[in-house]
């Protein structure tokens, strides 16, 4: 009836759900670092969205070794759950769950590729807001803590860690609870380094690409990879007969070293800085295939694919010799600038790889260290919602208020969605060994 006074048609059979108000983490001591990881990851919709549904049970790998014996999978499902309490209000499928999390206007935007339009909501996914008054108490997360201490003990011991650390862990965790690859090949069929004289057409280096991340397939599918995982190429070239020696490689997120002098830097300067070829010193010398002689080589990083979801990590600790032997980690506070909607990254990656579409990316959800040193200070999250932006510090869920800074010079980790990235989790390209999507 609501939707009828409003002059909006509503599909047959649509489902309408409610997101009630957001939910904070009990601090359990010492534990900021593991709630704002928690809640920054929660809100990648296409995960948390896949997580919610159950699709995950499907891909379930409890005989894989390197996994937890999909232990952390079901408590972190659960803890989801406790996050994102959905309230359907219509009893038929949960086709709108996605948009539910990120707010129908945003899904809209994405699909297009363009900015957010008014009204898109009420007319596409019946997504209404949660009545007030319903807060929540802050959830403890005592079964994923006690998870994490169970399978990765130095997470856990009671002390400050690093929420960059756990998330990186907890992404390779899930994905070998995840994996579909349930018959490995041996490792003799991975993919090696690939040999190149003179300048090579794009089409062989995409190809050397798409064979290294089909090896990598053989071993690793799962919706982490899917969503977040990407592809760098490193290069080894002989400063005199110009052989390069190329590397595909995988990566599950960024690391982009800080300028320690610089007080501003671009985002886009900063990946620079990361890809720019160096020489290999004296110890490092490299044996050239084509001369037959070690040679001060030149090294070089870029990247080639980058994923739906693209975690970004700040290197902001780096370590400093106070006095001989004894050396301290040095936080770096210079701020990092970049536009919150509509980063463009395909600047960023290697000319030479072919791209299936555009790579605008908006930010969905920030860590942030309050503090000096890197084994004290506080950890919070700023995560964007359907209701705007919201900072989760611990057990408190607070929205920003109007025009409040969400880059700043305390970002540690930034979580980057891709703005074709499909919204709902059965839309997710799964990779495939017979059809990589490098």
């Amino acid at each position: 009836a609501e939707g009828a006074a409003a002059g909006v048609a509503r599909p047959m059979g649509a489902t309408e759900y409610a997101l009630r108000p957001p939910r904070g983490l009990s601090n359990l001591g010492n534990t900021c670092f593991l709630n704002a990881a928690i809640q920054a990851l929660a809100h990648c919709t296409p995960l948390t969205a896949y997580m919610l549904q159950g699709l995950f049970v499907m891909d379930l790998n409890e005989a894989n070794a390197l996994g937890t014996g999909c232990v952390l999978a079901m408590v972190f499902a659960a803890l989801l759950h406790e996050l994102f309490s959905l309230q359907s209000a219509t009893p038929a499928g949960v086709a709108s769950l996605a948009n539910a999390l990120r707010g129908a206007d945003d899904a809209a935007a994405a699909e297009a590729g363009g900015p957010a339009i008014p009204g898109v909501a009420a007319a596409t996914s019946g997504i209404r807001s949660a009545p007030p008054g319903g807060e929540l108490h802050p959830y403890p997360p005592f079964d994923f803590l006690m998870a994490v201490a169970r399978f990765n003990p130095f997470l856990a011991t009671g002390e400050m860690h690093d929420a960059q650390e756990l998330l990186a862990w907890l992404l390779d965790a899930l994905s070998e609870d995840l994996n579909r690859a349930r018959h490995k090949p041996p490792a003799a069929l991975c993919s090696g380094p690939v040999v190149l004289a003179g300048t090579p057409e794009p089409r062989d280096e995409e190809r050397h690409a798409a064979e290294a991340w089909q090896a990598h397939l053989r071993h690793n599918r799962s919706v982490i990879v899917d969503l977040f995982q990407g592809q760098l190429r490193s290069q080894v070239r002989c400063p005199e007969c110009n052989v390069r020696s190329l590397t595909f490689d995988p990566f599950l997120h960024l690391t982009l070293p800080l300028p320690a002098a610089a007080d501003k830097v671009r985002l886009e300067d900063v990946v620079e800085n990361l890809c720019r070829e160096e020489a290999l010193d004296c110890q490092n010398l490299w044996e050239c295939p084509a001369c037959r002689r070690r040679v001060l080589a030149q090294k070089k990083l870029d990247l080639w694919k980058l994923p739906p979801m693209l975690m970004v990590h700040l290197k902001r600790f780096e370590w400093v010799e106070q006095a001989p032997g004894y050396h301290t980690a040095r936080k770096l506070n210079c701020l990092v600038e970049f536009p919150r909607e509509r980063v463009d990254l395909l600047p960023l990656v290697a000319p030479a790889s072919l791209q299936k579409e555009p790579l605008f990316y908006d930010l969905v959800a920030v860590v942030d260290h309050i503090g000096a040193r890197a084994d004290s200070g506080h950890y919070v999250a700023t995560c964007r919602r359907p209701s705007g932006w919201w900072r989760f510090d611990d057990g408190r869920a607070s929205p920003l208020e109007c025009g409040a800074a969400v880059v700043a010079r305390t970002n540690y980790v930034l979580f980057f969605e891709r703005r074709c990235a499909p919204t709902e989790p059965r839309a997710i390209d799964q990779q495939r060994v017979s059809e990589p999507h490098a």
